[in-house]
């Protein structure tokens, strides 16, 4: 009776030794493939582009549909949530969106996680809600050539965006609000928000609201000086040479 004891006890004990190495074997297989990078740098932001509030701006101002380029937006990104400051952890470093038709987005980003970095892909679908609300919705994430199940997913987008309070987390889901004031005057200012955002290969066709006359009125006799012409300029990041004889034309 011993001698059955102690073999039910052996093969019991070499189960559980085999389960512990085939646990560890697993879960070095998993963090292997977590630590790949064979993404060919296809996060970095490459050519920047600083003309996104210019160019709302102006749509806004001549009620035109206009095309958000992936440097304008990129750049936007890196620039506002980005950091490469060694010092920080859980922070995005590089971010890359790739746009394509049918909402076929694709996202590309670095990040470092507790003193680690790592390579992220993800497919979003992207919309702007009517309440100008920007969401991207992240599926077929990959943390380098780990697929991520929804739940680590939105762990990670909790840790990684938990400082920047302007966007939130639900989920697999990242919001942003895409409407903006920029003060003209002590009372008078103007507000974009994006209306539409429909994406192409390689950008993006969009709608803003349209300005009220008030504003439009307060931005033609601002490109009546130069002094005027400065606050736009320091504003929108725009060149208003460029428009200001068509903001004449238009709104004589």
């Amino acid at each position: 009776m011993n001698k059955k004891k102690n073999s039910i006890g052996s093969f019991l004990g070499v189960v559980i030794l085999l389960a512990l190495i085939c646990t560890a074997v697993y879960i070095f297989y998993c963090v292997s493939l977590a630590f790949e990078d064979n993404y060919d740098n296809r996060y970095d932001i490459g050519q920047t582009d600083h003309t996104l509030v210019g160019s709302t701006f102006r749509a806004a101002l001549f009620g035109e549909e206009f095309e958000m380029t992936e440097a304008q937006i990129n750049t936007f990104f890196n620039e506002n949530f980005c950091s490469d400051d060694p010092e920080m952890t859980n922070n995005l470093q590089k971010v890359h969106i790739y746009f394509h038709p049918d909402n076929d987005t694709e996202i590309y980003a670095k990040f470092r996680w507790q003193n680690y970095e790592f390579a992220f892909y993800s497919k979003a679908e992207i919309t702007v809600t009517n309440d100008n609300v920007f969401t991207a919705r992240l599926y077929d994430a990959k943390l380098g050539e780990l697929e991520l199940p929804d739940w680590l997913l939105s762990y990670a987008l909790a840790t990684i965006f938990e400082r920047h309070s302007i966007i939130r987390t639900e989920n697999t889901t990242l919001s942003l609000n895409v409407k903006a004031d920029y003060a003209l005057t002590e009372h008078i200012a103007v507000n974009l928000a994006l209306e539409k955002f429909e994406p192409k290969e390689g950008k993006v066709l969009c709608r803003t609201n349209n300005l009220t006359e008030e504003a439009v009125r307060t931005v033609k006799e601002l490109c009546m000086s130069q002094e005027g012409r400065e606050k736009l300029k320091e504003l929108f990041q725009i060149d208003v040479n460029d428009i200001k004889d068509r903001i004449l034309t238009l709104f004589a």
